[in-house]
């Protein structure tokens, strides 16, 4: 196992895995669906870090949001809202429709900006995205990851880490690792499915990850 930074190139392999693992119903179109969520995601993320396995296969990814200004990464935010732009357009071209899933992660946005509002945002770092392939589960890849991010947070100034998630994610690894759910909301876009806001303290949660 190797938990390295995320460089440009990872970018087809985790659009793939993103795909694969939340639009398989798309068929031929999942590829296209998990590169703009994808992009999406890497819009409002600072520093971002990869899991492999020891063959180079690239298997999950960890996306975090700086807790402080000077921590920002403006270009590289900019650089992927750019080619999220590109590929929505790409995508229109090719007669998909990603307007809907846009509306959805907007939605997941508002909610988390919100509790953002309601329990501010000073020395609080996020998890943008936390994404792991079916077949590295169980594995301690994940635990990994999301050690290596919260790392990453606390020596940018970080004291805790707040993330949303939903339903449709492997939400229970969070209760798993005790971090506490600051909110519950039913989305408008998708019926029935609930989304979660958990925060937590960092040195609490490298305790527990130990």
């Amino acid at each position: 196992m190797q938990i390295r930074e995320f460089k440009g190139s990872d970018l087809n392999p985790l659009s793939v895995l993103v795909g694969s693992l939340w639009y398989a119903d798309r068929g031929t179109t999942s590829h296209w669906q998990g590169a703009n969520e994808l992009c999406e995601h890497l819009s409002a993320t600072d520093k971002g870090f990869v899991a492999q396995d020891n063959d180079g296969n690239v298997l999950g990814t960890i996306l975090l949001g700086s807790a402080c200004a000077k921590d920002a990464n403006p270009d590289m935010r900019a650089h992927w809202k750019k080619q999220r732009s590109s590929m929505a357009a790409m995508a229109s071209a090719l007669g998909i429709n990603t307007r809907a899933d846009a509306a959805f992660l907007d939605e997941e946005r508002a909610m988390l900006n919100d509790v953002k509002n309601q329990q501010g945002t000073e020395g609080a770092g996020t998890v943008e995205l936390l994404i792991l392939s079916s077949q590295a589960r169980g594995k301690g890849y994940g635990k990994a990851l999301f050690s290596q991010g919260i790392a990453w947070l606390r020596e940018h100034g970080a004291h805790t880490v707040r993330l949303i998630t939903d339903q449709n994610c492997d939400w229970q690894i969070y209760e798993h690792w005790g971090m506490n759910r600051v909110a519950d909301r039913v989305s408008v876009y998708i019926p029935g499915l609930h989304m979660f806001v958990y925060e937590d303290s960092i040195d609490a949660l490298a305790q527990r990850l130990k």
